[in-house]
């Protein structure tokens, strides 16, 4: 409590002051929580092409590879699917990327316009739709 002493005009200014301070307190600490916000952990570590490989009913060999750069991707697989695009990590949940796809060019039938990418960085794989793709360069 402040001593008696004081006049009103002086309470009140000191009561300005500490409000202003508070108020530069608070948008520094925002500040800084938006910062670290917008970090994507795992966006480097996402590049480079990562494989799933296996073999049909029938006995024939398919595979799937999903290839990421800067700012592009290109699916290519076989049999027959073949897709390029561009994409945008939108979010990232602890060990979660999600990442939407635009100006995408290709058989593009089933493709949704976002993917949900889980990184497990100890084992150097990838979970894109519920399926493990491991790292081939």
């Amino acid at each position: 409590m402040l001593p008696l002493l004081i006049g009103s005009q002086d309470v009140v200014t000191y009561m300005l002051i500490m409000l202003n301070v508070m108020f530069f307190i608070i948008i520094f600490i925002y500040y800084i929580l938006k910062i670290e916000r917008r970090k994507v952990k795992y966006a480097t570590f996402i590049k480079g092409t990562w494989r799933r490989q296996g073999t049909g009913h029938d006995g024939s060999q398919w595979h799937i590879s999903y290839t990421f750069t800067d700012k592009t991707f290109e699916i290519n697989a076989v049999p027959d699917l073949y897709i390029t695009g561009k994409y945008k990590i939108i979010k990232e949940i602890e060990q979660l990327l999600i990442i939407q796809l635009f100006d995408v060019t290709g058989t593009t039938e089933d493709l949704p316009k976002s993917l949900q990418i889980g990184v497990d960085h100890i084992s150097n794989q990838l979970t894109i739709d519920h399926r493990v793709y491991k790292r081939t360069k």
